[in-house]
């Protein structure tokens, strides 16, 4: 996408507290050492375990003057070690929803969030046992059964039958934090635009949950807390933010963030997903992703 391309399509609206949020996390920044390949970061919080990107096989974009990761891995740094290769589902280059709650407090468990598709997301759960990381499966089924009634009754609030053709905009599934050592706080959302006659534009059903998976062994998790999020909020509420999504809503399309604070790299904002305008300087936006990365948009 052409960087030049003019950010108020963006759509921002003071006014309207229901415009939609990306919560969508860079794609790993770019090390200044001589092989990059090789730098560890984000590191457990005991110092065993660091991740490491792979640029094998990446060419530069024109955009942004680095590397595409084309893979991720989790390696035991004193061995250098691969104890969790990169997934399998993921998109390359990979683009993750990268934030510091990816390690549990006792860095036995990791919740690694990244693209799988062109409008889809998800969460994988990992715990350690004793050689590697090896995925723990959680109950994802429930949760798409809670979306599905939700957007069932959204669905007959508009007045349309249930087999209303739907068509996908967005499946997502974000790891926001880890409550305890084997509990991780997550969101799950899914929207689907339904037409409501020739005359009228789409109408979307936005259904949206957080919940709490606690795993109890690698063959078993539990939800400990499902809570319906409604409208648009749910990704750390604060007044003084509007929620936002851009208006090009073609899945590859993105924005490119180069205005940055000194010392931090620019990171993209994607379209289908949602971020926070969080103030303004001159004439600028100042936007905020779901790392807590900041910049300023015109």
């Amino acid at each position: 996408m052409n960087n030049s391309k003019n950010v108020s399509r963006c759509s921002f609206n003071r006014l309207n507290q229901s415009l939609f949020v990306l919560t969508v996390c860079a794609v790993a920044a770019i090390a200044n050492a001589a092989n990059p390949d090789n730098q560890i970061y984000d590191e457990s919080l005991d110092g065993r375990f660091g991740f490491r990107d792979s640029f094998a096989g990446a060419t530069k974009t024109e955009e942004s003057n680095t590397d595409a990761v084309s893979a991720i891995e989790v390696v035991e740094i004193s061995s250098k070690r691969v104890v969790l290769p990169s997934p399998k589902e993921a998109l390359t280059p990979i683009h993750l929803r990268r934030q510091p709650q990816a390690w549990s407090r006792d860095s036995k468990h990791i919740a690694l969030s990244f693209q799988t598709g062109p409008r889809t997301w998800t969460t994988t759960l990992y715990e350690w046992d004793g050689e590697t990381f090896v995925e723990v499966l959680w109950p994802r089924d429930a949760i798409l059964k809670r979306i599905a009634e939700e957007q069932a009754a959204q669905l007959k609030a508009l007045g349309m039958p249930e087999g209303t053709p739907r068509k996908l905009v967005y499946e997502g599934f974000t790891a926001l934090e880890w409550v305890d050592a084997t509990a991780v706080k997550m969101i799950a959302e899914r929207i689907d635009s339904v037409v409501l006659s020739k005359d009228q534009p789409p109408a979307e059903l936005d259904a949206r949950f957080s919940f709490v998976i606690k795993i109890r062994d690698l063959r078993k998790t539990e939800i400990a807390d499902a809570t319906k999020i409604p409208g648009t909020y749910g990704y750390g509420d604060q007044e003084d933010r509007v929620e936002a999504r851009l208006a090009d809503e073609q899945p590859e399309s993105s924005y490119l963030v180069n205005d940055v604070e000194e010392g931090r790299q620019p990171f993209r904002l994607y379209a289908l997903e949602r971020f926070w305008v969080v103030g303004e300087k001159g004439d600028d936006y100042v936007v905020e992703d779901g790392c807590s990365n900041k910049g300023r948009v015109p």
